[in-house]
């Protein structure tokens, strides 16, 4: 009897412990963009570990992190349903990035920033050589320098300064910042899908910022 007994009381107790854990998954989204708020357009960048977006509910201390797509778009579809206070990270002016409210689910969430750098880059494919136009301006907010800029190529959509299969760096003492400038690479795998993209970054931050992806095959 007092088996029997013992063995109810267990499985009683297995019972309340599975109805206590049996919450609801969190199934919230929130989707969006980091914009420049000077050219409206999305800043581009490294993903991951390039611009990450932060997020705390209401009534709670832990953060949720999450990091940008290469396009600069992000998106987490596994949150609780509440209000938030939103925030970012990255290669953007600290004096422009300021903390906004927002309701989860919530989508084509804007957050608007400036960058450092402001990189415009166009990209030929010959042959086996890839000819680079680009330009690099600063942020008249930014106070750092800037000592060298990169030239990115590699076959995925993750390129980034730490992922590229190819890259050459070039002085902003010989090609200065405001100015447009091309580089060759050369000797170029065409096997596979070929992206190109700059990136140059300030001596205010370990981010990088970039130009748009370039897919050229």
């Amino acid at each position: 009897m007092k088996k029997i007994l013992l063995s109810l009381t267990a499985c009683l107790a297995l019972l309340a412990g599975c109805s206590i854990d049996n919450y609801d998954e969190p199934d919230a989204a929130i989707s969006g963009g980091i914009y420049d708020s000077q050219t409206q357009e999305l800043i581009p960048a490294q993903a991951p570990n390039g611009a990450r977006v932060q997020i705390v509910q209401d009534g709670y201390q832990q953060p949720t992190n999450f990091w940008c797509k290469p396009d600069g778009t992000f998106q987490n579809t596994r949150l609780f349903a509440g209000k938030y206070k939103l925030t970012v990270q990255g290669p953007f002016v600290a004096s422009t990035i300021t903390e906004q409210a927002v309701n989860i689910p919530a989508s084509d969430v804007k957050v608007m920033v400036e960058p450092y750098l402001r990189i415009k880059a166009t990209a030929t494919l010959t042959g086996n050589n890839i000819e680079v136009t680009y330009t690099v301006n600063q942020n008249s907010k930014s106070e750092g320098t800037v000592s060298e800029v990169k030239i990115l190529c590699g076959n995925t959509i993750g390129l980034s300064s730490t992922t590229a299969k190819k890259q050459v760096t070039v002085s902003t003492t010989d090609q200065p910042l405001g100015t447009q400038h091309q580089v060759t690479i050369e000797n170029v795998d065409t096997k596979n899908a070929i992206y190109v993209r700059v990136a140059a970054k300030t001596s205010e931050t370990p981010y990088y910022n970039y130009s748009t992806l370039l897919k050229l095959k």
